[in-house]
């Protein structure tokens, strides 16, 4: 992944090499980072007593994309033993997107909040 800084005192964007990034020396793309050959979505209705499959794991996902699609719950992001008190906080109506292959799971403050998820893979 390309990772590059700008630094708080100066206008001039860097590599993570700290090589400065500019017109006669662009930033490098690697392709393999430009996109992915699949795209899978899906709904998933979270439960409050426990933890919800959201995504299987896939060894060559490149990232996960979950979005509460709930007005009011929250939702909590993890692995297989997620809690409300252990997990990521995904307020009603936010996203995260997350860079893993492993699987991935949710449990809901309450209710029943309905989460879109997607996955970008090879």
């Amino acid at each position: 992944m390309s990772i590059f800084t700008r630094s708080p005192n100066s206008s001039v964007l860097t590599d993570k090499d700290g090589y400065v990034v500019d017109t006669t020396n662009p930033l490098a793309v690697n392709p393999a980072e430009s996109g992915a050959a699949n795209l899978g979505t899906s709904q998933v209705t979270v439960s409050s007593s426990s933890a919800t499959s959201l995504l299987a794991a896939r060894a060559t996902r490149r990232a996960a994309l979950v979005t509460n699609n709930d007005s009011t719950i929250s939702i909590y992001v993890g692995g297989a033993s997620v809690a409300t008190n252990t997990g990521h906080k995904l307020a009603a109506g936010n996203s995260i997107t997350i860079p893993y292959v492993g699987a991935i799971y949710a449990i809901a403050a309450s209710g029943s909040p309905v989460v879109s998820v997607s996955e970008v893979f090879d």
